[in-house]
């Protein structure tokens, strides 16, 4: 069975410290790209491992921690959101909004305060236009689908996808093609049932695992 379990508590403070400092004696930890945050109180982070990823969820001061050894990851699944498209579409009419005010205000004060407030919200909009598109991923064991929140803009996490998928090629190798398929099969059967009552719900792609064929292919596509 897929082992998806939470570190020790004497494993637990050492994260933060074996990646920015592996030859200390610790288990080396290389932080993937893509975060999560929820404003002060709440952060996640997905570290690579020598033999297996770790997932670091901070809610205030409680830390949660599991791991999932990568011979037991099945596939990973990555799906486009739009949440990143309405977020623009309501700061660009917020600036705009706020942007019209000021101008048309005879008040030389409250011109400058509400151009200012356009100011922050376009500042809010071209970061968001800057970091990407929006996605979802999940990685799939054989006991179900785990989501992966610190992955939710497309660019970084196509980066951290491929770096997971090299470590799991390193320990799992090729497999055969008709192993690949049922797997991608199941991937896709499992979102299905978790989208079931969804409307429309966008497919997601399917990095799909190393076949055993001569041709060479990116991390991104083997896995």
């Amino acid at each position: 069975m897929a082992s998806i379990d939470p570190l020790p508590p004497a494993a637990s403070f050492s994260v933060a410290e074996a990646a920015a400092t592996p030859g200390k004696g610790k288990t080396p930890y290389r932080r993937l790209p893509g975060r999560t945050a929820i404003l002060w109180i709440g952060r996640g982070r997905l570290y690579l491992g020598d033999d297996h990823l770790l997932k670091v969820e901070t809610f205030f001061f409680v830390e949660n921690y599991k791991r999932f050894a990568y011979g037991d990851i099945r596939s990973l699944l990555l799906r486009q959101t739009a949440r990143g498209m309405i977020l623009s579409v309501v700061l660009g009419v917020l600036a705009l909004g706020f942007g019209a005010l000021g101008w048309v205000t005879d008040n030389a004060a409250g011109r400058w305060i509400l151009l200012g407030i356009a100011a922050f919200f376009a500042a809010l909009l071209a970061v968001n236009l800057v970091r990407g598109g929006t996605c979802r991923c999940q990685l799939v064991t054989a006991i179900g689908a785990q989501p992966l929140p610190s992955l939710n803009r497309t660019r970084p996490a196509r980066r951290a996808l491929g770096l997971l998928a090299e470590r799991i090629t390193a320990v799992q190798g090729e497999i055969p093609s008709h192993e690949a398929a049922e797997r991608v099969d199941d991937a896709l059967r499992r979102y299905s049932e978790q989208t079931g009552g969804a409307r429309n719900p966008a497919k997601p792609e399917v990095v799909p695992p190393p076949t055993q064929t001569p041709e060479a292919k990116t991390p991104e596509e083997r896995w």
